[in-house]
C-alpha cells in the first residue's frame, strides 16, 4: 500500500519488488509452464513471518482508521497545538517564531497597539502634509555666514531680502528695511506670519555670494530671544516638519537672481516615511489578523515581506535624495537604515529563531545611527531630543525586555530540575570513581567518535534510492503508447536467454506478422513477467539497502509515521538478539506504582511469556509530542525527526553497555547513521538536566524492511544504563516535561 510504506514520493510500484537473481530461461520457464513451476519451498512462508506480517497489518489498519490521510501533516501547518503550554516569552525563541507569536493572544494584543501606533504616526504625517507649519514674528533678519570661496562674510552680500507664506511673497513696503555688514532686517509694525523667505543675489563678485546663511525672527510679545526660521540646510522630520541645519546651499551664481526657499517634501521623503509606515501597519495588521484565524504557516513570509518591501522603499528613497537634491547625507543615511530592514527580513526567512536577537541588535544600531547622524553629519547633537529615534528605540526596548524575561525563565527553568541534576550529577560521580569503569567509558567514547557518518546531513529522513527498474503496465492490454511499446520491444530482444531459436518465446516468426501486433505480444509478454519478478537487469541495478535519496529529505509527517509503524516490530525483534548477546534489561510493569523501578534480564524473560508480557517496549513517539518538537525546535522539517520509533536496552555495567553497542554497530543489518554519547566524561550534562545514555540513530537493512521498503527509516536506540534507568521517574519527568515548557524547546 502505496500510503503505508512510503512510496507516494518514491513513485514506485505499490507491491514489493523481490530481487531475482534467476537467468533468462528460468524466467522463460516461468512464462512457459506457469507458477505451477515455482517450488513449493518458495511458497511456504516463515510462522513468524506470518506473525510479523499481520501484526504490520494491524499496525497500518490501525493508522489508517485513527487518522485521515494527511491529517498529521495539516496539524503541522497550525501552530497553536504545539506552543499552547509553552511560555508566552520563550516562544520567540522558537523555530517557528513568527507563527508561535501570533498564536498567543498576549502577543497579538501587543503587535496590534504597535500597528496602531504606526497607523497613528501615519497619519499624523499625512496631516502635517495638509498643514504647512507657520510661524508669526514682528522683525526677520538674515544673516550671511559663509560666502561662496570658504571666507567668513564680512557683509550680508545681497540685494533684497523678504519672507514668504505657502510660496507668495509678502508685502516688504510694511517693514522697516535695516541693512548691516552683519544682517539684513525686516522690521514689521505687526506679527506676520511666514513658513519660507526669498533674497536676490548682489552685483558684487560671485565668490562672495552666501551659502551658508541663517533667518531668524523676533517678537517681544512671544519670547525675549531670536528664533530660527529658516536656513540655507534643512531636514523634512517624519512629522513632515522641518529641522534647520547648519549645511550649504547651492546658491546660483547668477547675478541679480532671486533665490526663494521654502521646505516642502519630495517624492523621496514619501517613500521613506508615509510609504514605509504604511507598509509596517498594513503588514503587522495583517500579521494579527492570519493569527487570530488561526491560521499561521507563512506567517514569516508576511513579516518578512513587510520588511524587505520597507528596505527597497528606503534604498529608493535615498537614491532619490542624491539624484533629485543632491543630498549625500540623506542618501548614506536611508542606505544604512536599510540594512536593518534587510537583516530582520532576512532572520524571519531563514533564522526565525534568531528573531529577538536581530530585533534588539536592529534597534541598538538605528539608535546609533541617529546619534552619530546628528553629532557628526548635522553637527547638532541636541537633534535626537527634536526628532527621537521611535523605532530604533521600540525595537531596542522590545528585544531588551525580551532577552531579560527569557534570561529569567531560563533560571526558573534550570532550578526545576535542580534535584534531578544534582541526583543523577552524583550518581555519575560514583560510576566513574571505579578506575575499570572509566577505562571502559574511554573506549567508548573513542569506538563512539568513529561509529557512523561525518557529515550531521545524513541524519535525517530521506526518502527511498529508486533504481531505475521498469514498472508493471497498468492500463491493460490493449492500452499502449507507442514509446512504451519499442522500450519493452528491445528490453526483450536485449535478452537473447528470453528468445529460443531467434524468436521471442511464445511469439510466431511469421514475417508476415504486422509489426504492431508482434509490439503488442511482447509487451504482453513483458508485463506479465514484470508482475512477477524483476527483469534481471532491474536486479542488477544499483540499490542498496538503506540507501537514500540525499536530495530528497522526507517531507510528510504521516509517511514518516506510516514507516514508523511498520519499522517498530522489526526494531523491537532487533533489539531483543542484542539484548540476548549482551546481557541486555528491559523495564517491567512495576507491581507497586510507587515503588521503584524494575528490570529483566532479556534470557531469563525469553523462557517465560507471562514475563515478556510485562515488559514496557518503547511506544511510538506521540503526535502531539511531535509537532511541538518540530515546530520549536525543526522549524517544521519532519526529515530532522529521528525518534518517532524508538526502544530502549538497560545494562547493569558499562562494560556490557560497551559490549551492546559493539553488536549493534556490527551488526549487518545495521547502518548507522548518528551517535548521541552521553556517557563521555567531555559531555556538559547541564544540557540534558545530568540525564546520561548513549543514543544510536540507525537504520535497520533487513530482508523484511528492505521488502516494505523502510530501510531509510531511521529510528532510535538508547543504551542505559541500570543505575541512571533506576533513578527515573514519573514525576521527574513531568518536571522535565514543565522545564522544557519554560524553555519552548
Amino acid at each position: 500500500n502505496p500510503l503505508f510504506f512510503g512510496q507516494g514520493q518514491d513513485s514506485m510500484p505499490s507491491t514489493p519488488q523481490p530481487q531475482s537473481s534467476m537467468n533468462g530461461q528460468q524466467l522463460q520457464s516461468i512464462f512457459v509452464q506457469g507458477d505451477s513451476s515455482i517450488s513449493p519451498a518458495r511458497k511456504a512462508v516463515n510462522v513468524e513471518e506470518e506473525k510479523q506480517e499481520v501484526m504490520l497489518l494491524e499496525n497500518h489498519y490501525r493508522e489508517s482508521a485513527d487518522v485521515a490521510a494527511g491529517s498529521m501533516q495539516k496539524r503541522v501547518a497550525t501552530v497553536f497545538a504545539a506552543m499552547q503550554h509553552a511560555n508566552d516569552n520563550s516562544i520567540a525563541f522558537t523555530s517557528k517564531a513568527a507563527a508561535a507569536i501570533i498564536s498567543k493572544r498576549k502577543w497579538q494584543v501587543l503587535l496590534w497597539i504597535a500597528a496602531s501606533g504606526y497607523l497613528f504616526r501615519s497619519i499624523q504625517t499625512g496631516t502635517s502634509l495638509y498643514e504647512t507649519e507657520v510661524v508669526g514674528f514682528k522683525k526677520f533678519r538674515f544673516y550671511n555666514l559663509e560666502r561662496r570661496d570658504g571666507l567668513p562674510a564680512d557683509q550680508v552680500h545681497i540685494d533684497s531680502f523678504g519672507i514668504l507664506l505657502k510660496g507668495c511673497k509678502r508685502p516688504v513696503m510694511l517693514a522697516v528695511q535695516n541693512t548691516t555688514d552683519e544682517y539684513y532686517e525686516l522690521d514689521y509694525p505687526q506679527t506676520e506670519i511666514m513658513n519660507g523667505f526669498y533674497f536676490r543675489t548682489s552685483d558684487a563678485e560671485v565668490d562672495k555670494d552666501p551659502v551658508k546663511f541663517k533667518v531668524q525672527g523676533y517678537d517681544e510679545d512671544v519670547s525675549d530671544e531670536w528664533q530660527a526660521v529658516g536656513s540655507s540646510s534643512w531636514r523634512i522630520q517624519a512629522s513632515a516638519h522641518p529641522v534647520f541645519l547648519n549645511g550649504k546651499y547651492n546658491t546660483p551664481k547668477d547675478r541679480s537672481f532671486e533665490v526663494m526657499i521654502y521646505p516642502k517634501v519630495s517624492w523621496p521623503w514619501l517613500l521613506v516615511f508615509p510609504c514605509v509606515q504604511g507598509v509596517v501597519c498594513l503588514f503587522v495588521y495583517l500579521l494579527v489578523v492570519y493569527g487570530v484565524i488561526g491560521q499561521s504557516k507563512f506567517a514569516h513570509v508576511i513579516i518578512a515581506s513587510g520588511f524587505a518591501i520597507a528596505a527597497a522603499l528606503q534604498v529608493v528613497g535615498g537614491f532619490g535624495f542624491l539624484i533629485e537634491e543632491n543630498n549625500v547625507s540623506e542618501f548614506v543615511y536611508w542606505l544604512l537604515f536599510s540594512l536593518s530592514s534587510i537583516t530582520m527580513s532576512l532572520t524571519l526567512a531563514r533564522m526565525e529563531k534568531y528573531f529577538i536577537f536581530a530585533l534588539t541588535g536592529s534597534g541598538f544600531f538605528l539608535i546609533a545611527l541617529d546619534v552619530v547622524f546628528n553629532a557628526v553629519i548635522m553637527k547638532d547633537f541636541w537633534l535626537i531630543y527634536s526628532s527621537p529615534p521611535y523605532t530604533g528605540g521600540g525595537a531596542f526596548l522590545v528585544g531588551v525586555v525580551n532577552l531579560a524575561v527569557r534570561a529569567v525563565l531560563l533560571s526558573k527553568s534550570r532550578k526545576l530540575i535542580e534535584a534531578d541534576q544534582q541526583m543523577y550529577d552524583s550518581c555519575w560521580s560514583e560510576i566513574i570513581s571505579d578506575q575499570n569503569a572509566k577505562q571502559h567509558l574511554e573506549e567508548l567514547a573513542e569506538i563512539a567518535a568513529n561509529t557512523g557518518p561525518k557529515k550531521a546531513t545524513l541524519a535525517r529522513q530521506y526518502t527511498h534510492n529508486v533504481a531505475s527498474v521498469f514498472k508493471p503496465f497498468a492500463g491493460g492490454d490493449e492500452t499502449f503508447q507507442q514509446a512504451s511499446l519499442t522500450q519493452m520491444s528491445e528490453a526483450v530482444d536485449s535478452d537473447k536467454s528470453l528468445q529460443v531459436g531467434g524468436v521471442v518465446a511464445g511469439m510466431s516468426s511469421d514475417s508476415e506478422q504486422p509489426t504492431k501486433m508482434r509490439l503488442q505480444k511482447k509487451a504482453r509478454l513483458v508485463g506479465r513477467l514484470m508482475q512477477g519478478l524483476h527483469l534481471q537487469k532491474a536486479a542488477e541495478a544499483d540499490e542498496s539497502p538503506g540507501s537514500a535519496n540525499m536530495d530528497k529529505p522526507l517531507a510528510s509527517l504521516d509517511q514518516l509515521y506510516a514507516q514508523a509503524s511498520g519499522i517498530d516490530i522489526i526494531l523491537k525483534s532487533k533489539v531483543k538478539i542484542w539484548a540476548s548477546n549482551c546481557e541486555g534489561h528491559f523495564a517491567v510493569v512495576e507491581a507497586d506504582k510507587q515503588g521503584p523501578p524494575e528490570f529483566v534480564k532479556w534470557t531469563t524473560a525469553v523462557k517465560d511469556r507471562q514475563i515478556q508480557n510485562k515488559i514496557k517496549w518503547g511506544k511510538i513517539k506521540g503526535v502531539d509530542r511531535a509537532i511541538e518538537k518540530l515546530l520549536r525546535s525543526y522549524k517544521a522539517d519532519v526529515s530532522k525527526l529521528l525518534d518517532v520509533c524508538r526502544q530502549s536496552i538497560i545494562f547493569d555495567s558499562i562494560e556490557n553497555l560497551k559490549k551492546g553497542f559493539l553488536c549493534i554497530i556490527k551488526d549487518p543489518d545495521v547502518k548507522v547513521v548518528r551517535v548521541k554519547n552521553r556517557l563521555d566524561p567531555g559531555y556538559d550534562s547541564t544540557t540534558s538536566a545530568g540525564y546520561r545514555d548513549v543514543v544510536l540513530n540507525v537504520r535497520l537493512l533487513t530482508k523484511r524492511s528492505r521488502d516494505l521498503r523502510i530501510d531509510t527509516h531511521v529510528c532510535e536506540v538508547q543504551l542505559l544504563l541500570m543505575q541512571f534507568a533506576r533513578l527515573k521517574h514519573e514525576e521527574g519527568h513531568k518536571r522535565y516535561k514543565e522545564f522544557r515548557n519554560q524553555r519552548a524547546e
